[in-house]
């Protein structure tokens, strides 16, 4: 766990840092917009490791915001919703999908869902108040 969050942090740092230099070095501002370029990626993260932290809990805050998806029709029932293929044997056929990726990849990671959340929202917080305090400094 302890690798998983300075794994993360290092990552978020070093893209964060470049932001900032670039910020810094081709803007017209030069160090106050870089300045202001951290403070504002501080802030972003602390929202993103508050956000991680309350879904961890159970409560997501983002599921609020998307659009519910039209009900699709079970596997077992697709070819009930097959049309007769015609001419072309590909069109007409109702879109699904059946691989197995996205599971087999969560059984897979050796860190349950939660741990990486609560894992994430560490790394998100502690790069967000390293980003504030360097902004103060810029």
């Amino acid at each position: 766990m302890k690798a998983y969050i300075l794994r993360k942090i290092i990552l978020h740092g070093c893209v964060s840092a470049a932001v900032c230099v670039l910020l810094g070095l081709f803007s017209r501002g030069g160090r106050l917009y870089a300045g202001f370029g951290a403070a504002f990626l501080g802030a972003a993260y602390l929202l993103a490791a508050w956000l991680r932290w309350l879904k961890a809990g159970g409560t997501d805050l983002l599921r609020l915001l998307k659009r519910r998806e039209a009900r699709q029709v079970p596997y077992f029932h697709q070819r009930d919703k097959q049309k007769t293929p015609g001419a072309w044997p590909g069109r007409g056929k109702f879109p699904y999908e059946d691989s197995l990726d996205s599971e087999r990849q969560q059984k897979d990671s050796v860190l349950p869902a939660q741990a990486r959340l609560r894992g994430d929202a560490a790394a998100f917080g502690l790069c967000g108040a390293v980003l504030l305090a360097v902004s103060l400094f810029i």
